[in-house]
C-alpha cells in the first residue's frame, strides 16, 4: 500500500521540474537513466475494499526548449489508471535530503469530479499527464525524441530474438528501500515487421506480473552495425507494458507491449501548456 507522506498537487497543465534531463543518444548508463526514470504509483482499487499498483515513467516533450519545465511528461499503462478509483493516485517519487535519495509517497490528483486530468490514447493502453515535482526530486527523465518509431524499429531491423530491456513493480514490490524499480530483460518474442500489417504490439520474453504494467520497455543498441556505420549513440523507449500474456488460463510468462509510437500520438492529446 502506498502512504501518502504529504500532498503534492498536480493538473493537467501544471510544470514539471526534473532535476537531471538525459540525453539518450549521448554517452551514458541508459538502463540507470530508465530506473531513475521511472516509479511506482497506485491508490485504493475500483474493486472496493483492495489496492492496485503499477509502474510510470517520466519523458521529455516534443519542444526543443527542454529547459521549459512544462514540457515533462508521465507515461502509464492507460489501465494502470483507470484501475485506481476516485479522482487521487499515490506516487512514489525520490527525492534528494542530505546526499540521500528518500522515497516519499504524494498524492496526485489524476481526476477532478471524476473527468481525465490525462490524456488516454483512444486506441492503445497509454496514458499521460504533466506533472509537478520538487526541485529536489532524483529523477531522471529521456528527453523527445528518445521514442522508437515504426522507422527505427526498421532501420535497426529488429526482429524476433532481439534483446530489450523493462523497468518495473513486479507484485508491487520496490528493488530497495529508495523505491528503485527493477529492471529485466528479454528476447523480442513476435513477429515486428509483418507485409501489409501494422505494428499495434509486440511480446516481450520477460516474466511478468501485477506492478509491471505501465514500465518502459527500451533498447540499447550502441554497438550494432547498421549498414557499414556503428549504431553508436543509439538508444530509444520501445514502448510501454501493457498486459500478462495468456494462453487459455494459463500464462506464457511474457510481456504485451504498446509500442512507443502511441505514447508520441498520446503526448499530442495534451494541452499545451498555456491553457
Amino acid at each position: 500500500m502506498l502512504k501518502p507522506a504529504f500532498v503534492l498537487l498536480v493538473t493537467l497543465c501544471a510544470a514539471l521540474s526534473i532535476s537531471r534531463p538525459i540525453d539518450a543518444q549521448m554517452d551514458v548508463e541508459f538502463n540507470t537513466a530508465m530506473m531513475d526514470a521511472t516509479i511506482q504509483i497506485g491508490g485504493p482499487s475500483v474493486t472496493a475494499g483492495k489496492e492496485t499498483c503499477g509502474s510510470a515513467f517520466f519523458i521529455g516533450g516534443p519542444s526543443e526548449q527542454t529547459s521549459e519545465p512544462s514540457q515533462y511528461t508521465l507515461v502509464t499503462a492507460a489501465h494502470v489508471f483507470e484501475r485506481i478509483g476516485g479522482d487521487d493516485a499515490q506516487f512514489a517519487i525520490r527525492l534528494k535530503r542530505d546526499d540521500q535519495v528518500v522515497r516519499t509517497v504524494v498524492t496526485v490528483p489524476i481526476r477532478k469530479s471524476g473527468i481525465r486530468l490525462y490524456a488516454k490514447h483512444p486506441n492503445a493502453d497509454v496514458s499521460v499527464m504533466r506533472v509537478t515535482l520538487p526541485k529536489n526530486n532524483a529523477h531522471s527523465v529521456v528527453k523527445w525524441p528518445a521514442l522508437a518509431t515504426e522507422e527505427v524499429f526498421a532501420r535497426f531491423g529488429i526482429n524476433p530474438g532481439d534483446e530489450m530491456f523493462a523497468v518495473g513493480y513486479p507484485l508491487c514490490r520496490m528493488a530497495n528501500a529508495q523505491g528503485y524499480p527493477f529492471l529485466r530483460r528479454g528476447a523480442v518474442a513476435t513477429p515486428i515487421h509483418v507485409p501489409g500489417s501494422v505494428l499495434t504490439g509486440f511480446s516481450l520474453d520477460v516474466t511478468t506480473f501485477e506492478g509491471n504494467s505501465g514500465g518502459p520497455v527500451y533498447f540499447d543498441y550502441s554497438d550494432r552495425v547498421i549498414g557499414a556505420a556503428s549504431g553508436k549513440g543509439e538508444r530509444y523507449i520501445a514502448g510501454v507494458v501493457s498486459q500478462r500474456m495468456y494462453g487459455s488460463n494459463e500464462p506464457l510468462l511474457m510481456a504485451g507491449v504498446v509500442p512507443a509510437k502511441f505514447i508520441a500520438e498520446a503526448v499530442k492529446l495534451l494541452p499545451s501548456s498555456g491553457q
